[in-house]
């Protein structure tokens, strides 16, 4: 999914003439190599940053630092931190509440009473939260989530954490998550692991296609997908954010 998107940003970035250079980093899931990318960042003087903050709020002082040094700082797929227009730019992303209820409303209509649970990406990140907060009240009273684990949008956490999940929960009957390839890869052997066929209602927002082609490739009547795209683009609006912001734009 970074790939796609860091892919996007660069498609983006080659239609304007002014941009020269682009540096990309990925912390790899380690706060401390995250702040200090974004101070090497700083140190080399970018004019102008677009990120995906994993790490939410604890972000805040090196974009603070990058705004008041008039570096627009745009983040994408929600990747909402405290106070837009004043520690940093603009967020750019879909209403992941809104997205969080149609999660609920999928499950109400398929599973319609048992138990799910909800994935999610590194503790306390925006975008996870972000529907996982207004999914959980719009269930119907017959759906228990039994579990809300983050895995870091890592597969093989994924994995791990799905055969735990299914130790204790063997009857599940659906998840919810917005990262599909983990589901694939991860979740799909942590089912086979357990001796179990993948049959499960699966609610997903991701960019990447890789669930699609297992989903296409299983044949499976009883494995239901729904699935929600749009990240792709918003890193492209994020980055033209920060550019009109540096030619003046309010």
């Amino acid at each position: 999914y970074r790939q796609m998107s860091k892919m996007e940003f660069i498609l983006q970035a080659l239609t304007y003439r002014d941009v020269g250079r682009i540096i990309y980093s990925s912390a790899h899931s380690d706060f401390t190599k995250a702040f200090a990318d974004w101070k090497a960042a700083l140190a080399q003087g970018v004019d102008l940053i677009v990120t995906y903050p994993d790490f939410g709020d604890a972000m805040i002082p090196v974009m603070k630092q990058a705004t008041d040094a008039g570096i627009p700082v745009a983040t994408y797929a929600w990747g909402y931190v405290s106070d837009p227009g004043k520690n940093y730019l603009t967020v750019v992303g879909e209403d992941t509440c809104a997205l969080g209820k149609t999660y609920a409303y999928v499950m109400n209509n398929q599973v319609k009473s048992g138990e799910i649970a909800f994935l999610g990406g590194f503790p306390g990140n925006p975008l996870s939260a972000g529907w996982q907060k207004c999914e959980k009240p719009a269930l119907n009273s017959n759906i228990k989530v039994v579990a809300e684990e983050p895995t870091n949008w890592d597969p093989s956490k994924v994995q791990s954490v799905v055969a735990g999940v299914l130790a204790a929960h063997p009857d599940i009957k659906g998840w919810s998550y917005e990262y599909g390839l983990g589901m694939a890869t991860g979740a799909l052997s942590a089912y086979k692991a357990a001796g179990k066929s993948f049959d499960t209602v699966l609610t997903l927002r991701t960019d990447d296609v890789g669930m699609g082609c297992t989903f296409n490739q299983l044949k499976n009547p009883k494995l239901q997908m729904y699935y929600y795209t749009s990240g792709n683009s918003q890193i492209r609006v994020a980055f033209t954010a920060a550019m009109m912001k540096l030619k003046g734009a309010k």
